[in-house]
């Protein structure tokens, strides 16, 4: 009679000390593990677990050794930042470390719920799952699986109780009901685990004791359980069966096809090769058009370059000539105008020299006029 058993925890680099006040008013202390803590225990360090009388070695069943878990805590806390922007605390969670077992000592089943355990995990966490090691030293077989989210990830994103708790504290609500949610994921977590491993393997989801079942009733209830297993056990036997005589069948029919596949294009091959030659000629000669195309389309573009290039030229010229053109006409008249201030110039000299001779003329008169005057007397 076997039910099933899972359980997770969180922690963190560095073991936490907090006080708790009693209803009473005592003040209790309580300590919790650091991941070191957890792992020296699963790989049975000297000192590390002494409520283990005769310790033998861990198997690993995957990933690597628990002992490597802390070191890569602490990388993975590298990567993290808290809403501030600040580090995390070295007593901030960063791994979920578990336990997977059946409630019984009979260990008939173990070694199918393990195989089936270590799949589920593996599907749940994807490589987020680092280690997982098996101890066969206690009365309950039993495997330990280590798990740290992916860099920069939130731990909280990949544990549902505190998702759920989470998410009901940024709605405001109290803290009951957070608690509340943070319950109701957990056992969403153990509903899941039951169905993927617990009912196939005839697993009760609760054991015995926690629902006080008397022994006729339990032994009822896990008879049922094994029923269960057996027939989803049968369901999965006859799928497989049908699944081989469906790939036997179509492995044969691959291969029939095949044979005839090779007989039909053996066929078509003799039929098609002249075609084929017709079609492989025309082919070239479209490729060598193509060719003399892409030949005149360069020719083509050359050209359009050179008449650009001539325009250019063109343009330049005509700048030049019409420069030239203002040049000769500035200095035509520049010219002219010098020219004109040299005649005004020399008209005027001519006209002070005519109006000089005038009045030498004007004045001889005058003393000629005065000495007749003078001589009549």
């Amino acid at each position: 009679m076997s039910s099933q058993f899972i359980h997770i925890n969180t922690y963190a680099r560095n073991s936490k000390t907090t006080e708790k006040k009693t209803k009473a008013g005592v003040v209790k202390q309580s300590t919790s593990r650091s991941i070191r803590q957890i792992t020296d225990e699963a790989t049975r360090a000297p000192g590390a677990c002494p409520h283990v009388a005769d310790t033998k070695e861990p198997i690993l069943l995957h990933g690597v050794s628990p002992s490597e878990v802390p070191q890569m805590c602490e990388s993975y806390a590298e990567t993290v930042k808290t809403k501030s922007g600040q580090k995390l605390r070295s007593d901030a969670l960063v791994c979920i470390a578990g336990v997977v077992s059946i409630g019984s000592p009979d260990n008939h089943k173990w070694e199918k719920v393990k195989k089936d355990s270590i799949e589920y995990l593996k599907n749940k966490y994807g490589s987020r799952l680092k280690s997982i090691v098996e101890h066969c030293d206690e009365n309950f077989k039993h495997f330990h699986f280590y798990v740290i989210p992916k860099d920069g990830e939130k731990l909280e994103d990949i544990h549902e109780g505190l998702k759920a708790r989470n998410t009901s504290r940024n709605n405001n609500e109290k803290t009951g009901t957070q608690n509340r949610h943070y319950r109701e994921a957990m056992k969403g977590f153990q509903d899941d685990y039951s169905k993927f491993v617990g009912i196939p393997n005839g697993l009760t989801r609760i054991g015995p004791a926690r629902r006080r079942l008397t022994r006729d009733a339990w032994r009822a209830e896990t008879d049922e359980a094994n029923r269960i297993a057996e027939k989803l056990q049968l369901y999965a036997d006859k799928k497989k069966i049908a699944f081989k005589g469906y790939q036997k069948g179509k492995e044969e029919g691959l291969e029939k096809s095949k044979e005839l596949g090779e007989i039909f294009g053996s066929f078509l091959k003799a039929i098609s090769d002249p075609f084929t030659q017709a079609n492989n000629q025309l082919q070239k000669e479209k490729e060598e058009k193509e060719k003399e195309i892409e030949r005149l389309k360069e020719t083509k573009n050359k050209q359009q370059e050179e008449i650009e290039q001539l325009k250019k030229a063109h343009i330049k010229t005509q700048k030049e000539f019409t420069r030239f053109q203002d040049f000769i006409r500035e200095r035509d008249e520049k010219r002219t105008e010098e020219n004109r201030l040299k005649l005004n110039d020399s008209l005027e000299k001519e006209r002070i020299k005519e109006e000089k001779l005038r009045n030498s003329q004007q004045a001889t008169k005058e003393t000629i006029n005065t000495s007749n005057r003078k001589f009549r007397i």
